[in-house]
């Protein structure tokens, strides 16, 4: 084994991408029941699942890295890059998720011909699908699997050439063999197990720290790091910065009223009630589960 790897760490790995890969295509018989079945889960989701496949979905390689980043240089109020979007997530439960499940659809494309009518909708159908596609998709695409690659080679010690092939070949197959309900049944066991992980990370390297006593004394020393609204003259996080964060963000995200793959997530709920405490509960494990563990090891990160 590399000195990266041990005999039992691969085990563990292999183990747990045959198992994902075997959970997806269990699935495939569902899948074939028709077009609902293959991509709404045959509109039978009940809510804790429409929540947890939609965090799941927002948790990738790049987010650990992503939130250290952020927290990294904008101290404690950095993470409102993150925490602006629970206004619209809020809304979005309030107001939208409901909507979302009696609309019918099957695809948010669906909801712009039943909004819009003639050319127009045609037209702004044309627009998502190339911008949605071709840029915004690839561009995630491109940084979550570098993201994997990055943390591969340098944590692992496995070449991202190997990498690369294997995780998007897997991916790829139990994902379209199984439809919607193996990419439901997949992010939850995935999700459970970043949060194992994820909760580890952050217990590990608050202990390397010195404790909590201690992180606050040693991170009160330094200007902004601990403070949870930037001030005006913040050395780490310009107030301007903070004011689009929460003045405009949230708002002005291409989902923010639950589309995309939230939106698929809401027309997948069993019933108007599921998929509004759907949301609820996503926007629970978005923005306490999901974040804190990792703000908090990001926050470790700089006494270290």
């Amino acid at each position: 084994m590399s000195d990266h790897l041990s005999t039992l760490d691969v085990v563990v790995i292999v183990g747990y991408l045959a198992f994902t890969f075997a959970l997806g295509l269990a699935f495939a018989k569902k899948a074939s029941e028709g077009t609902e079945s293959y991509f709404l889960a045959g509109r039978r989701l009940p809510w804790y699942l429409v929540g947890t496949s939609m965090v799941a979905t927002t948790l990738a390689a790049d987010t650990p890295l992503a939130v250290t980043e952020l927290v990294r240089e904008g101290g404690l109020s950095g993470a409102w890059f993150g925490w602006c979007a629970a206004l619209g997530i809020i809304t979005s439960t309030v107001f939208f998720s409901r909507l979302w499940r009696r609309s019918g659809v099957v695809t948010d494309a669906e909801l712009v011909e039943l909004r819009y009518d003639g050319k127009s909708a045609t037209v702004l159908r044309l627009v998502r699908a190339v911008y949605l596609s071709t840029v915004v998709n690839c561009l995630t695409l491109g940084w979550v699997i570098l993201a994997m690659v990055k943390i591969a080679e340098v944590i692992l010690g496995i070449d991202g050439r190997i990498v690369l092939p294997v995780l998007v070949g897997l991916a790829l197959v139990y994902s379209t063999a199984s439809g919607f309900w193996g990419v439901v049944a997949t992010d939850a066991l995935q999700f459970a197990v970043a949060m194992v992980g994820t909760i580890t990370l952050c217990v590990m390297t608050m202990g390397e720290a010195g404790g909590v006593d201690i992180m606050r004394e040693r991170l009160e020393a330094m200007p902004g790091a601990i403070d949870f609204f930037p001030a005006m003259d913040s050395p780490m996080l310009p107030f301007a910065t903070f004011a689009v964060y929460l003045g405009v963000q949230w708002w002005a995200s291409r989902n923010a009223d639950g589309g995309e793959y939230l939106g698929q997530r809401l027309l997948a709920a069993r019933s108007e009630k599921d998929a509004q405490l759907g949301m609820l509960w996503y926007a629970v494990c978005e923005f306490v589960l999901k974040l804190w563990p990792l703000i908090l090891a990001a926050l470790a990160s700089l006494i270290l």
